[in-house]
């Protein structure tokens, strides 16, 4: 799930954030989901088309780079932070103030944990890289 904003600063460029819930679960665990949380800035590269007098097609290339909260279930792991990126390709059908958007590409979240024990220390990270398939609609202001 997740929210976008963006607004066109030129022809081709668009600028904005992204706020998005990621839920997954480990193959060879029993615990239940983990949440991740990514706060954005989201930069795009688009071409619109004119289709017909009320209908445009988007196409775009976008870059999201943020901050990621990573929320395990369980105590095996606390909460850790770090940042995300990506890079995203879609196309939009914009028809007056909706539009309806599809877009696929690469995202990766790398999570950071440190803790003092005593003595010891305990370092952990968590990268992963996922791929992203995307099906949204959206409300132009």
């Amino acid at each position: 799930f997740g929210l976008r904003a963006e607004m066109p600063v030129m022809d081709y460029l668009s600028i904005g954030g992204l706020f998005e819930f990621v839920g997954y679960q480990f193959d060879d665990t029993s615990a239940d989901r983990n949440l991740a949380i990514d706060m954005s800035f989201w930069i795009k590269g688009r071409y619109v088309i004119e289709l017909t007098r009320d209908l445009d097609l988007e196409v775009y290339l976008g870059l999201p780079f943020g901050f990621t909260g990573y929320f395990p279930d369980g105590d095996a792991f606390d909460n850790s932070f770090g940042f995300n990126t990506g890079l995203l390709g879609g196309g939009q059908l914009i028809l007056g103030r909706f539009a309806v958007f599809t877009e696929m590409g690469w995202r990766h979240r790398h999570t950071y944990w440190d803790e003092e024990n005593g003595a010891a220390s305990i370092d952990f990270d968590l990268a992963h890289n996922q791929f992203a398939f995307h099906l949204g609609a959206m409300l132009l202001l």
